[in-house]
């Protein structure tokens, strides 16, 4: 390969910037070796890394503005991809082995430093901009992001990145990083293996294969779950391992065959530059035609990540000078040497701007927003990241190590230490409990009085608000999403008068409070059938989940049969799909609801629907936590929360023998739905109630419950407040 000088013009201006960055993708053996970094540095891969870095803080910052520049993640996964690869591979070449642990050296050296001093910053700004109730939920991901399983525990916790609504973490944007560093520790080890079995000569063409295969079988995984549940795949290692692995075939198929000659065609320069614009427009063309909407990653994520490795390949013979115009500028050089760091904190930053402004960023709010972060970024840059990578460097592997896992452990201790104070201050509240008197939450819409004030002692307590959850969850009742084995609970007197059935999902286990209620005063029994993100029904609904949650529903449906309860209470959530379905999913999700309870009613038992509860667009209790002295801001016009077109609703007017419960009418007893009711929380969430508002609605449920006992629940009705 015949190394291109920097000459003079936009990239001589670039030089400084160029030779501290070389070190990136050259790594310091080859620079101690005398090649010249500075001389072969790829212009096009810094400015690659500007354009995605760019389109990331741009699509947080205004997603009207750009809607698709999520893919500037896919970007970096590919970039990332090709260095990493093209690293190891040189050091095969070149040594004929691989050092495992000097590479994880190198890395601990390049990302450690930044990335935990940024999140132990970011932890303690957090302390001090963030109300208390989102202290517990930043610990755990400062732990889960310093350990690199960020991305692992958003999936778990099933949280949407696209969406804007809700209180996402100032952590979040970890999940990226966490998937690039569970490659950096898997893929040089299969590396070391084939080097072992099939020696440095052989190695290549072995690696080649696995990375085509596993690109095959990673790509097929995300494009099947795309297909079904684009929301849980955005966050999954399995999903996401083809993009870093098309990098990484372009680094071997680049790379130079032990003792031959190039394998890369030297690209005529008019072809380089053609194809070099060929992906940048690609690029360009998915940040703003992608949206929310689009299924992603899936096929989709195949336009960003296939033109970045056009880009790449392109510039393979167009170096230095000849890299394209519109990637070698001083601004794209510039914001491609501090783009690790500028990642890391414009995202902190914006959330942190929303909670201190408490709306979200215009224009001009933008235009301060990345100066913050740009200057952050390049204090970050100067004073740690690069001071410290060098430094480590010149310490030895054992020093480096024990550098790195201080850095590691600080961020631990600290996420550990407010994890565990608000643990206490949260078992404190616990145990207090909720004065009736006090907190007479939808009691005050059943009396003379239809008082709904807001004070600032209401019930439960702000802090602890989030768990305050049915018993279900903390007795592991709830079934998981693939499981499909009933787990039964009771409550109440086992040799209960009256024995009622609750089943379904989430929305359906949040009226456990209101049954337990009742069942205290009454003598019932209460037995609960939940799993997560199941519907009671008789329909495939759209999601990964779908076949395990049919299975449960089979398997419940025979258990209610035998055990003959002698009511079904049952609900569910407002946003199921049916597969192929768009324009009919109420239709096809109320008729597998008939089917269900026909199932139960001809068999003598009662069912009560509980209609489907209003929800919001924003997590109601993050929002009056920052607006505690005007919690009233925090709520919504009826009509925008209430369910339109209602499952429940529509497949209890064709089921005679089912009794239809409309709650609405005591969570928004007004035309605004309020977020506190008679001193009492209404919302944990965006759309379940607090278990403290929902057991104050149970004398509003029971005679209905005991109505479809009697089997006189033939015509349904609503509750509705007097």
């Amino acid at each position: 390969m015949t190394d291109v000088p920097l000459k003079s013009g936009p990239v001589a201006a670039a030089r400084p910037i160029l030779a501290a960055a070389a070190s990136e993708i050259f790594p310091a053996e080859q620079r101690q070796a005398g090649h010249a970094a500075a001389a072969e540095f790829r212009l096009d891969i810094q400015g690659l890394r500007a354009i995605a870095v760019g389109l990331v803080v741009l699509f947080h910052i205004r997603p009207d503005r750009v809607p698709g520049g999520f893919v500037g993640v896919d970007v970096f996964f590919v970039v990332s991809g090709f260095l990493i690869t093209g690293m190891l591979a040189r050091e095969i070449e070149r040594t004929g082995r691989l050092s495992v642990i000097g590479f994880y050296a190198r890395r601990a050296r390049r990302l450690l430093p930044a990335a935990t001093s940024v999140l132990a910053l970011v932890g303690l700004a957090s302390l001090v901009i963030l109300p208390a109730i989102n202290w517990q939920g930043t610990a755990q991901e400062l732990a889960a992001s310093t350990l690199y399983v960020e991305n692992i525990w958003l999936y778990l916790n099933s949280i949407d990145y696209l969406a804007r609504d809700g209180s996402p973490s100032p952590l979040q944007h970890y999940w990226s990083l966490s998937i690039e560093e569970q490659y950096y520790i898997v893929w040089p080890l299969l590396l070391l293996i084939l080097v072992k079995l099939r020696g440095a000569a052989g190695s290549r063409r072995a690696a080649i294969a696995i990375a085509a295969l596993l690109l095959a079988i990673s790509l097929a995984w995300s494009v099947a779950v795309a297909a079904v549940d684009a929301q849980a795949g955005y966050f999954q290692t399995g999903t996401r391992i083809w993009e870093l692995t098309i990098g990484a075939l372009a680094a071997l198929l680049l790379s130079r065959p032990s003792g031959g000659t190039p394998a890369a065609p030297a690209w005529p320069e008019p072809v380089g530059a053609v194809l070099a614009a060929l992906g940048i427009a690609g690029i360009v063309l998915a940040a703003f035609a992608f949206d929310r909407a689009t299924a992603f990653p899936g096929a989709a994520a195949l336009l960003p990540t296939v033109a970045t490795a056009l880009v790449i390949i392109a510039g393979s013979r167009t170096l230095a000078a000849r890299s394209p115009w519109m990637l070698g500028t001083p601004a794209l050089q510039y914001l491609g040497n501090i783009s690790y760091s500028l990642y890391l904190w414009h995202w902190p930053v914006i959330l942190f701007f929303r909670q201190l402004a408490g709306r979200e960023p215009t224009l001009g709010d933008g235009v301060v927003i990345v100066a913050i972060s740009i200057a952050l970024a390049q204090l970050t840059k100067s004073l740690i990241e690069d001071p410290l990578r060098y430094g480590l460097g010149r310490r030895g592997l054992a020093r480096t190590f024990a550098s790195s896992g201080a850095f590691m452990a600080a961020c631990l201790c600290l996420a550990g230490a407010v994890f565990f104070y608000v643990e206490r201050q949260e078992a404190a509240l616990l145990a207090l409990g909720a004065d009736r008197a006090q907190h007479p939450g939808a009691l005050v819409l059943m009396g003379d009085t239809a008082a709904r004030s807001f004070a600032s002692d209401f019930a439960p307590a702000l802090l602890v608000a989030k768990k305050d959850v049915p018993k279900i969850y903390r007795k592991g009742c709830q079934v998981s999403l693939g499981g499909v084995e009933p787990r039964p609970c009771e409550f109440g007197a086992k040799d209960g008068v009256l024995r009622v059935a609750l089943v379904g999902d989430s929305h359906a286990a949040q009226w456990l409070p209101a049954l337990e209620e009742i069942a205290r005063r009454r003598h019932w029994l209460i037995i609960t059938h939940t799993k997560s993100s199941c519907p009671f029904i008789d329909t495939m609904i759209a999601s990964p989940n779908a076949a395990s949650c049919a299975e449960w529903n089979r398997r419940v449906v025979r258990r209610l049969i035998d055990a003959r309860p002698d009511v079904v209470v049952t609900s569910l959530i407002y946003n199921y799909a049916v597969p192929g379905a768009a324009a009919d999913t109420s239709e096809r999700l109320a008729e597998g609801l008939e089917k269900t309870w026909s199932q139960l009613t001809s068999q003598g038992i009662g069912v009560v629907a509980i209609r489907t509860t209003p929800h919001f667009p924003y997590d109601v209790a993050d929002c009056v936590a920052s607006h505690e002295h005007d919690a009233g801001s925090c709520g919504l016009a009826k009509d925008k929360a209430v369910l339109a077109v209602d499952p429940i609703t529509m497949a209890a007017a064709r089921s005679p023998r089912v009794t239809l419960v409309d709650m609405n009418g005591f969570i928004c007893p007004a035309d605004r739905c309020s977020p506190v009711v008679g001193n009492v929380l209404v919302y944990r969430d965006k759309h379940h109630l607090t278990a403290t508002y929902a057991a104050t609605l149970a004398p509003a449920l029971e005679p209905f419950v005991l109505e479809a006992s009697t089997g006189r629940g033939n015509a349904p009705r609503a509750a509705a407040a007097r």
